[in-house]
């Protein structure tokens, strides 16, 4: 197999520029901005996971993470909607050829929302199945023009989990997006209404899981042979990176100017915020650095050596990644006083927003640390997708 890449794209000033200046109005509508999106798609980065052969650019994981990383440390909204297309590209590489031409029929620059928890249902019928189900914190749903669903077909012969592609024409999306982070991504729900889908846009979620589809087979690169959940776990892991380093740097160049209100002193002499700083830093670099070791175990997944012990170390690093940057930023806000708690404070945004992506059930620390340990000590890991 072929892995010759044009350049990777990254995010220049001008881009940069493009998603600082986004911020403030996609978290007002609570959607992306539609000038962050035209800006990323021109950069390329929505094509990072798309088939060679379908126009896209097939890169690795660690283009992605370093993409959504650049990203995040200017707008965390945009750097989600990034991780979840790429994603949601990744996963669609294990479907029909048929589904994946239609889903990038109009070029491979088009952002992918959707919600891969299984939470619809879908009875078959002649030539597929009827989907019905509301499908929760599809990000990106504004921009979107077909999404990816989680759902069960329903049969006599019980509830079997499949993931399915459909026409965000098809679909209607409820304005349900109020929250506490990640306010611009226009993470809403999406309400399907017996609507058909063709068997060829339908996969079980097992087979997608366990790395069985026989369309892997197919692609220039291995990059869709990477286990899904630790695979998604990573994404997300980038991201939260991403934002908090943001927070450190933004937090050190305030630091460096501000004075103490009370002891009219520069506030960079306190020994206590001197301490959390340093602890900040700690936690941020040794968050990239077991992302980075993350990112090897999936390459080394995809490439021939996946198995289980591999998938939940990858899959608990990837958490654990997620709370040493929460829990840098949590440093930092306490350090900062006061002025990090109004909303034009960008340690305030950060700490929102990572707050808010913690809450994603990919990371969850008790599930993944649970399975880890089960595995060090030699035990069955149990039902938990890994």
């Amino acid at each position: 197999m072929t892995d010759v890449h044009t350049a990777l794209p990254t995010v220049d000033p001008a881009l940069a520029d493009v998603l600082r200046r986004g911020v403030e109005p996609s978290e007002a509508a609570r959607q992306l901005a539609p000038e962050s999106v035209a800006a990323m798609q021109r950069a390329g980065l929505f094509r990072l996971f798309v088939p060679k052969s379908l126009g896209g650019d097939e890169r690795d994981l660690r283009a992605m993470s370093q993409c959504a990383r650049e990203t995040a440390r200017y707008d965390a909204n945009a750097a989600w909607v990034l991780m979840v297309s790429t994603a949601h590209d990744m996963v669609l590489g294990a479907f029909p050829r048929e589904a994946r031409e239609e889903v990038n029929a109009e070029g491979p620059d088009g952002v992918f929302p959707g919600s891969l928890a299984n939470t619809g249902e879908m009875t078959p019928t002649d030539g597929g199945w009827r989907l019905r189900g509301r499908f929760p914190f599809a990000s990106g749903t504004p921009h979107g023009d077909w999404a990816m669903l989680g759902t069960f077909e329903v049969s006599e012969t019980g509830r079997v989990p499949h993931h399915v592609v459909v026409p965000m024409a098809d679909l209607v999306a409820l304005d349900d997006w109020h929250t506490l982070g990640l306010r611009g991504t226009g993470s809403v729900t999406l309400v399907a209404d017996d609507v058909f889908v063709p068997r060829h846009r339908g996969v079980r979620s097992g087979t997608l899981f366990r790395n069985e589809s026989e369309e892997l087979a197919g692609h220039a690169t291995t990059v869709y042979r990477t286990p899904i959940v630790p695979g998604l776990s990573s994404h997300l892991a980038s991201v939260m990176v991403g934002i908090a380093r943001a927070a450190l740097d933004d937090a050190v160049a305030r630091t460096r100017v501000q004075e103490d209100r009370y002891m009219h002193s520069a506030k960079l002499e306190r020994p206590g915020l001197q301490m959390r700083v340093a602890l900040a830093d700690a936690q941020v670099r040794s968050a990239e650095a077991m992302l980075d070791d993350t990112l090897g175990l999936l390459e080394e997944a995809a490439s021939g050596g996946d198995s289980i012990p591999l998938r939940a170390r990858a899959r608990f690093q990837a958490a654990y990644v997620c709370k040493l940057s929460h829990d840098a930023a949590a440093e930092l806000v306490e350090a900062s006083g006061a002025r990090a708690a109004f909303d034009e404070s960008a340690l305030q945004r950060a700490y929102r927003d990572l707050t808010m992506a913690r809450t994603h059930a990919m990371i969850d620390l008790d599930t993944s640390s649970q399975v880890y340990g089960k595995v060090l000590l030699g035990l069955d890991p149990g039902r938990v997708p890994l």
